[in-house]
């Protein structure tokens, strides 16, 4: 077996028809990270006259003159056959030792587990990749829950089977009720281009340390295969809305205060009255928002923003954020709606909604996040994790006192 030198698009040609392929397999995402300061390497691993695998290779730095490699996602091999994941290995470790690296580090998205909802275990990996590279001395970061590694272990996949009418009825109640508040409030979807990032970058700019360039060139590689939106609140609709649901509340409210009259001391109907009452104190504190807000912006209002990347048969939640001010009105929810049901249209069964914990037991401060995510039927998938192929034994136990918190701060 041996190492050959791809061009850009070669490894893409290989990479789009790889059961294992990613967005973060191409040449496109390697030329942002090549932006944020990463060499990079296109390898192709031949068997005779037969490429076996391939892999889009990340060289970064540690301190001193020492450097690591990284193949974010994995590289392109099949994982369950032990034999060529050995001489692959054994390849790329003798090449990268030539060259001076400490270590690669991998993490393939491959399943170890499915889960449901309530992080109970419904389906487990065939083979296990996980053993076969141990066996060949890949070092385990181990069975993180939370985002300790470069990418998250625990992701949040819809996968779907239904046609598009009952797409949103295959979602929990409480997803449900919260997309219907916010399409009956008014808010609208964007499509934003390059010269409308920073009102995009707005939203995201305190999520993630990536600065808007990162974006930009993003916008720059990947082209139509990375999408932004914005969320606004039509203001004007948004009063009339909320003016509509107040006069409705003060009816049924004087009904009730009506039937009370006429069939007092009925603990039913007193009930009813007292949550009647909390409810049009709720609108009315609305109605004062939303007079305010027809003021100050009479237009349109941006309350939120999300971007998405594109693969032939996958759409990626790459990052979302929104206004808290309005998260009653549910942005975060009406906008991955909108790409679900915009894609679901264009045929699209298979939404990667990102990172989650895998912590079900005890609550933590991604429980939301993680239950927001679930929220939209989507599957809990446990990957395999992260392994370090250890090169220099040495640097790479100085390396390990600092973990990962280094190259995370560093990977852009």
């Amino acid at each position: 077996m041996k190492i050959i030198n791809l061009t850009d698009v070669q490894f893409d040609e290989y990479s789009k028809n790889h059961p294992l392929h990613t967005y973060f397999q191409t040449s496109a995402y390697a030329k942002v990270m090549n932006k944020c300061g990463y060499g990079i390497k296109f390898w192709g691993f031949m068997e005779k006259d037969n490429m076996i695998g391939a892999a889009m290779i990340l060289c970064g730095k540690l301190f001193a003159n020492y450097k690591y490699a990284y193949s974010p996602r994995g590289m392109l091999i099949n994982y369950v056959n032990e034999e060529e994941v050995r001489i692959i290995t054994s390849a790329v470790k003798n090449s990268l030792a030539h060259e001076g690296f400490v270590f690669l580090k991998i993490d393939p998205p491959i399943m170890d587990y499915k889960h449901d909802q309530d992080g109970n275990v419904i389906a487990k990996a065939n083979v296990s990749s996980h053993q076969i590279l141990l066996k060949n001395n890949y070092t385990h970061f181990g069975n993180n829950l939370f985002f300790e590694t470069l990418k998250p272990r625990w992701n949040a996949i819809i996968n779907l089977s239904e046609e598009k009418p009952t797409v949103l009825d295959s979602f929990n109640k409480s997803t449900r009720n919260k997309i219907k508040k916010a399409t009956s409030r008014g808010i609208d979807v964007t499509k934003l281009d390059v010269n409308s990032l920073p009102r995009f970058y707005n939203f995201v700019a305190k999520k993630h340390y990536r600065r808007i360039n990162y974006y930009s060139d993003m916008c720059a590689f990947f082209g139509d295969n990375f999408e932004m939106y914005v969320a606004q609140l039509d203001t004007n609709s948004y009063l009339k809305s909320v003016q509509k649901i107040y006069d409705k509340g003060q009816a049924k409210n004087e009904e009730l205060n009506y039937k009370i009259q006429t069939i007092p001391n009925n603990s039913d109907l007193i009930t009813r009255k007292m949550e009647s009452d909390k409810i049009i104190n709720a609108n009315k504190e609305e109605l004062k928002k939303a007079t305010d807000l027809l003021a100050k912006f009479p237009d349109m209002l941006d309350i939120g923003a999300i971007a998405i990347i594109k693969t032939p048969k996958v759409i990626y939640l790459l990052i979302d954020g929104f206004d808290k001010s309005y998260s009653l009105i549910y942005p975060s929810f009406y906008l991955k709606w909108f790409i679900i049901d915009k894609y679901v249209s264009l045929g699209y069964k298979v939404f990667n909604l990102n990172g989650i914990s895998g912590e079900f037991n005890k609550i933590n401060k991604f429980s939301g996040l993680t239950d927001m995510k679930l929220g939209f039927n989507a599957e809990v998938c446990e990957y395999i994790g992260e392994y370090d192929l250890i090169i220099n034994p040495t640097i790479y136990k100085l390396h390990a006192k600092t973990g990962n918190a280094i190259m995370k701060k560093n990977y852009k």
